[in-house]
């Protein structure tokens, strides 16, 4: 066996390692939380560009991305966890074609744009709803991270800047609604109307808007959202399932043994009206 293989195999299990004892950290603030982590897989993926996220099935954490935030980890797979639990990736599945049944009426430009942007909007409001909750257990939300409490983290303020990139401006009038409405909803009502308020200022603002080719990227949050973020990335939520088309063949190792199981409908349905 080479120096450089030895090494490797000595990062994987230095990883899974600290990945077991984060979860065993998180347990003294949260057994809840350790306890879906435990009973779930969770992959570390030996690779350099994936971060953290879920699908609903298990989490997946970047083997260099743990490394790197290896002080936040318990914060990083809490995150996660809430986010299972909350049935966030069912949520972003059911949303696929909600622009194409719902904006019609505002022309086939509109509906393309929405339904770039719907994705992302729901991970910003998922992100928003669940570093409240973990802030509530005592949890500080690491520099970047979606902060209702912070307007330079807030949802509106990452949300604004999506716009911005779309060549649309958002007036105080509305970024302060689109923070009151995530703060008063659950996160799958929170993004219907904001989806809703955000249609029909495109519709409102077609002939200045600069159509995007491709994935719109977070860009908000004070330029440290997303992948460029110190902690948690915003794109952390992805459709049940597509965890694995988004790791591909990379190389994993599955720190709790767990199998895969298919994710329970999420506790967040048929309560229209709850702030979580």
């Amino acid at each position: 066996m080479s120096i450089a293989t030895t090494h490797h195999e000595e990062t994987k299990e230095t990883v899974a390692k600290k990945v077991s004892d984060a979860i065993t950290e998180l347990s003294f603030r949260d057994i809840v939380l350790a306890t879906v982590l435990r009973t779930s897989p969770l992959y570390v993926v030996h690779d350099e560009h994936t971060t953290a996220f879920t699908d609903g099935e298990g989490v997946y954490i970047g083997e260099k991305f743990a490394m790197k935030n290896k002080d936040y980890l318990p914060f990083v797979l809490g995150h996660e966890a809430y986010h299972m639990i909350l049935g966030h990736p069912l949520h972003q599945a059911q949303l696929r074609d909600y622009a194409e049944k719902h904006f019609k009426r505002y022309g086939d430009t509109v509906v393309e744009i929405m339904k770039i942007l719907t994705p992302t909007i729901y991970n910003v409001v998922a992100d928003a709803v669940v570093n409240d909750l973990l802030k509530r257990k005592g949890f500080p939300v690491p520099k970047g991270g979606v902060d209702l409490d912070i307007p330079k983290y807030s949802p509106a303020s990452f949300i604004e800047a999506i716009m911005k990139s779309l060549g649309v401006e958002l007036d105080n009038k509305t970024k302060k609604e689109i923070n009151e409405i995530v703060r008063k909803n659950n996160s799958i009502e929170a993004t219907y109307r904001i989806l809703k308020m955000l249609a029909k200022i495109l519709k409102q603002n077609l002939p200045r808007i600069k159509k995007p080719h491709g994935p719109i990227g977070i860009v908000g949050g004070g330029g440290e959202g997303g992948r460029k973020g110190p902690v948690i990335p915003i794109d952390d939520v992805v459709p049940v399932g597509e965890g694995e088309k988004r790791t591909g063949n990379k190389k994993k190792t599955n720190v709790t043994g767990v199998p895969k199981k298919t994710p329970k409908e999420p506790i967040e349905s048929g309560c229209p009206g709850s702030s979580r």
